[in-house]
């Protein structure tokens, strides 16, 4: 989620960087990311995910065990098998590590496609609410907020809580559809 919500704030700073500044203009920064989160949709999009990953993290779970058990099976069974049942018990200890590695790689390019699809939309509609609230409030710049980067930001120039209440005002979700 993190990587999508970095390429949407890139989106927007890029857009907004094109709103020209004056000497002495009104500046506001927004925390795309707690935004992108906070809302109605970005709630729905991570509840979505969440509920299609959790029978994934579940088989990767399962598959991890079990490479970790015949993982310990190599370790105990070692001086106790015969030379062939000893290289056969390793091998299937090594292909199940790596089918969990390889499952868990899927499951991470599949989680990572998934997050993009359901948050891109919000990405772009958020991008949309923050030119038009920085037009309709005369603003010269809004840039992105990175609270790691920034020693001191007055509240007054944090419009995240503004952003957020307008983006839900303009796109609501269906009562329920949050839950």
């Amino acid at each position: 989620m993190r990587r999508m919500i970095l390429a949407g704030s890139l989106v927007v700073a890029t857009i907004l960087s094109t709103v020209p500044a004056h000497a002495g203009g009104k500046v506001g920064f927004v925390d795309v990311e707690r935004a992108a989160t906070t809302v109605q949709e970005g709630k729905v999009a991570l509840k979505q995910l969440a509920d299609w990953a959790k029978p994934q993290r579940k088989e990767l779970d399962a598959q991890r065990q079990k490479a970790q058990k015949l993982a310990q099976q190599v370790q105990q069974e070692q001086n106790v098998l015969g030379p062939k049942a000893f290289e056969a018990l390793k091998q299937r200890a090594i292909a199940a590590r790596r089918h969990f590695e390889d499952s868990a790689r899927e499951f991470k390019r599949q989680y990572d496609r998934k997050q993009t699809e359901l948050t891109a939309d919000i990405a772009k509609k958020m991008k949309k609410i923050i030119v038009n609230y920085a037009e309709d409030h005369g603003f010269d710049a809004i840039f992105v907020l990175k609270p790691m980067m920034l020693i001191y930001l007055k509240d007054s120039v944090n419009l995240t809580d503004a952003i957020i209440k307008e983006y839900d005002k303009e796109h609501p979700v269906a009562s329920g559809a949050s839950e």
